[in-house]
């Protein structure tokens, strides 16, 4: 069966929709489309998929355009082109130099009316139909960008523009208003697509070419071709595996999107890494079966970001496991890849955990079978809510029942508040259920008033909301290795800079190194004993030796001891390196005697407010391990310990 992407030169009098259907005979393949439509009157680029290549026309949707088209001045219509229906007529006074002027105003973010000769549908019916029967209705502007937009030639009352604009850019309504704009109207008389994305006029085909051709599947180009620009990566053969039936899977690579193929060069499928953890975006393989199968089956869905996976994810969570169990399908919770504010405000926000984290806590927390994420940008931030339900969660999802918050809002505007969404899927036999907002100490629980407690070091409280040890992992990398030189080496860890790093401190945390868990006393800031220059996380892991370079590390954060301090590191009181004082098994001895009377101490003066007393009793110098194990025996959330550094 033919498979791959053909990129055909329309010829004017087609419709994108003729070519498909005249494609479909030519290759015996029903799975056949498009990848942006081009009027009847236009010519140049479509790009075509076949077969499994229909798998790649999501991502190309959203593509960038360039077109060559001809402006005819002094003239106005009803489908804003030449084959209209004539408005008005008027004389072109204009010369070169004012066109280029007004053109200039058409550049960059513009919002555009669409024109009533549009195959955009409202309230179920297509623009072009109400027109065709003299109706007209109300459109709202859309925003569109256009990048370049220059004149190539002038000759009166006719120029050639060259544009090069975002996706749902109508030529012929910028013909148009450039008409308005200059006083004597305009349409458009031409249009010829030069440019798709990355495919262009040069690699295109007529179709008189595709019919004469002996074999024209040798025409179609690879369908990996669309992703050109990401990195390539050959698995090995269990990786392979894993990717053919749609698993997870880990590899050392860096975060982002890549190509996998297997050793026989074959293209396997889409995927992206994040924190060594590789996942299958769309597969391409002949052997997806598996992935479609899991894509076409029943779902109960949660709805959120899910950012922390607090107490108040947790009662949505248990809620949608509880209805999969009676309904016996399985319990998915739905994502998005970006957080809406970074499109709405325009500002990055800085995340409690990453996709990896949020997806690993609601599975073991929650006993969540899989965590969908959703691609968010803008086209999807102007999607009408009843779309976005009726197609992707209901459509593409399979849901059976909704989950989701009580302050719950989707599509344009956020328009689809909690309580339409229900109405709107009990009338299409879906279930939904709006989950009341829990609140702690008169407040609501909420990422954003957990992102204010981390930041301000108030992580016992943070802990308390988010119902677990707060995650914040990394890669280790190298350090400046001063630890070593004082007997305390540290992990550095390199953390995504969309995460938000907890006010600079001490803390006490717990990680887990081939499955045996470890206190970890954890440095976050600019480490003013050596003068660092950039805010780092470093965890030493009490009693754990062995190399970490390379490796993921998971810290939880449990709670703040104290600020950073400066610490004189070359020499101790007694003028002898500290290493040295380490490895003298006299002086280790004597240690170990002090600090267990003293951690009777401490713990005998445990529950007291004056924490300040009871540091006091601990010589500079010293970990207590194990008055951290006692803690953590007697209170499994809030961990005591204090470190610190040598004199």
């Amino acid at each position: 069966m033919a498979s791959g992407i053909l990129i055909v030169d329309k010829p004017a009098g087609w419709t994108s929709q003729d070519v498909v259907s005249k494609l479909r005979g030519v290759f015996h393949e029903r799975r056949v489309g498009h990848g942006g439509t081009l009027d009847p009157m236009a010519t140049g680029v479509l790009p075509v998929f076949l077969g499994r290549a229909t798998r790649a026309v999501e991502f190309f949707e959203h593509a960038e355009k360039t077109y060559r088209a001809t402006l005819r001045l002094g003239m106005t219509t009803d489908t804003q082109d030449t084959t209209g229906t004539v408005l008005q007529t008027a004389p072109v006074t204009a010369g070169r130099a004012e066109l280029e002027a007004v053109i200039q105003r058409f550049t960059g973010e513009l919002e555009q009316l669409p024109p009533m000769y549009s195959a955009i549908k409202i309230n179920g019916k297509k623009l072009y139909e109400i027109a065709r029967k003299g109706g007209e209705v109300e459109r709202k502007p859309r925003k569109i960008t256009v990048f370049e937009l220059s004149l190539e030639r002038f000759d009166g009352d006719t120029a050639e523009l060259l544009v090069h604009c975002s996706k749902g850019t109508y030529v012929r309504t910028l013909c148009h208003d450039i008409g308005a704009a200059l006083g004597c109207g305009g349409c458009m008389a031409a249009l010829r697509r030069v440019q798709a994305g990355a495919f262009s006029l040069e690699q295109a085909v007529t179709l008189e070419q595709i019919l004469s051709a002996p074999d024209p599947a040798a025409l179609l180009l690879p369908t990996d071709t669309l992703f050109a620009a990401l990195p390539a990566k050959t698995l090995n053969a269990a990786q392979a595996r894993k990717c053919r039936n749609g698993a997870d899977f880990r590899a050392e690579w860096p975060d982002g999107r890549c190509r996998l193929y297997g050793a026989d060069g074959e293209f396997l499928a889409l995927a992206s890494c994040e924190q060594g953890v590789v996942r299958t975006v769309k597969a391409f393989s002949p052997y997806d079966r598996l992935q479609e199968r899991k894509i076409k089956m029943k779902r109960v869905i949660a709805l959120g970001f899910f950012d922390g996976v607090h107490l108040g994810h947790g009662a949505l969570l248990r809620r949608t496991r509880e209805l999969a169990d009676r309904l016996g399908c399985p319990a998915a919770a739905l994502t998005l890849d970006t957080h809406p504010d970074n499109l709405l405000r325009g500002t990055p926000t800085r995340l409690l955990n990453t996709p990896v984290e949020r997806r690993e806590l609601m599975q073991t927390l929650y006993g969540i079978d899989e965590v969908l994420a959703l691609h968010f940008d803008a086209a999807t931030m102007r999607q009408p809510w009843q779309e976005f339900v009726e197609r992707t969660l209901i459509g593409a999802y399979s849901a059976v029942h909704l989950v989701c918050g009580a302050d719950y809002r989707c599509g344009s505007g956020g328009a689809g508040t909690a309580e339409l969404l229900q109405a709107f899927c009990a009338a299409r036999g879906v279930g939904c259920d709006v989950i009341p907002q829990l609140s702690m100490d008169g407040a609501a629980v909420s990422s954003s008033r957990i992102r204010g407690l981390i930041a301000s070091g108030e992580m016992a409280e943070a802990v308390r909301l988010l119902g677990h040890p707060h995650l914040l992992s990394g890669t280790v990398v190298t350090g400046h290795q001063l630890g070593r030189t004082i007997g305390i080496p540290t992990a550095n860890l390199d953390v995504s800079p969309q995460i938000l790093l907890p006010m600079d401190g001490v803390y006490a945390a717990e990680t887990e190194v081939d499955g045996r868990r470890y206190p970890a006393v954890t440095n976050i800031g600019m480490r003013p004993t050596v003068h660092g220059d950039c805010r780092t996380v470093e965890p030493w892991l009490l009693d754990f030796s062995g190399d970490l370079y390379g490796r993921r590390l998971s810290l939880r954060l449990l709670t703040f001891l104290r600020g950073e301090r400066r610490f004189s590191v070359t020499r101790g009181a007694s003028g002898r390196d500290p290493a040295q004082r380490r490895a003298d098994p006299r002086a280790a001895e004597r240690r170990k005697t002090i600090i267990a009377a003293q951690c009777q101490s401490l713990r005998e003066s445990r529950g007291s407010s004056d924490s300040i007393a009871a540091q006091r009793l601990v010589p500079e110098g010293e970990c207590l391990r194990h008055d951290f194990y006692a803690a953590r025996a007697s209170e499994p959330v809030s961990y005591r310990f204090l470190i610190q550094y040598y004199n």
